[in-house]
């Protein structure tokens, strides 16, 4: 079986281990902060291209199955919630 025929989703995605993320939070003042965080694992950069990887992100809770990048484009998304979508 072709590991591409298997991808429902994002076939365009990017490996990224350990990926650098933003992080937000409230400080003391109830002020919004946002830092950059290292996040262990095994993630994927990725870029929705229509409509269903549109709804398909919308479906994972986010910082914890997708974030935000500190650099460049795309979303990062753990290979666990890839792979709950591929299967479905």
């Amino acid at each position: 079986m072709n590991i591409q025929a298997a991808r429902r989703f994002f076939p365009g995605r990017t490996r990224s281990d350990n990926p650098e993320v933003i992080i937000s939070g409230i400080n003391r003042m109830s002020n919004p902060v946002y830092e950059t965080k290292t996040v262990p694992g095994r993630f994927y950069r990725v870029s929705p291209q229509c409509p269903q990887e549109v709804y398909a992100l919308q479906m994972l809770e986010t910082r914890v199955d997708k974030f935000a990048p500190a650099e460049g484009d795309g979303i990062i998304v753990s290979a666990k919630a890839l792979a709950r979508l591929d299967a479905k």
